[in-house]
């Protein structure tokens, strides 16, 4: 197993990333961000697009990261566990996850947020049905191999 150079215990450099997420803690449960200002511009370019609005994406990305970032703190503080793998998996869905955040939130037009949010359902759209036709493949091969015996 790898280990920092630092010695195994030494997490300080990660304590801006576990404060910056505490800040969004409330009871027990994470602080939600706000629905944008009724006259924002946000709020104007997502009346069109109702629930699939922006804001309600950068709002469910942004809590995802923070999800992230608190089982990363849990597992490297918590659980010290800090192998090469686990907690950096972590941080990349973290990191994901603030990245359509704030890939959404500079859209400075309805145009360009309508292009973004359906650039965003379009790729959502893909990977589910990729994951589908894995599981569904998975399960011809199984039944085959079931029948085959």
């Amino acid at each position: 197993m790898n280990t920092s150079t630092t010695g195994r215990g030494d997490v300080s450099y990660l304590a801006p990333l576990f404060s910056a997420a505490a800040a969004h803690r409330g009871d027990n449960r994470f602080l939600l961000l706000p629905d944008p200002a009724e006259r924002s511009r946000l709020a104007k370019d997502d009346e069109p697009l109702k629930s699939r609005g922006a804001a309600k994406f950068i709002q469910s990305s942004f809590s995802a990261g923070l999800i992230h970032v608190e089982a990363f703190t849990k597992l490297v503080v918590v659980a010290h566990q800090i192998d090469p793998y686990s907690p950096w998996t972590l941080l990349r869905g973290a990191l994901e996850n603030f990245a359509t955040a704030t890939w959404l939130l500079p859209g400075a037009a309805t145009e360009c947020h309508c292009r973004l949010m359906i650039s965003a359902t379009a790729t959502s759209t893909r990977r589910t049905r990729t994951t589908s036709r894995g599981r569904e493949a998975r399960r011809e091969r199984s039944a085959r191999k079931k029948s085959s015996k």
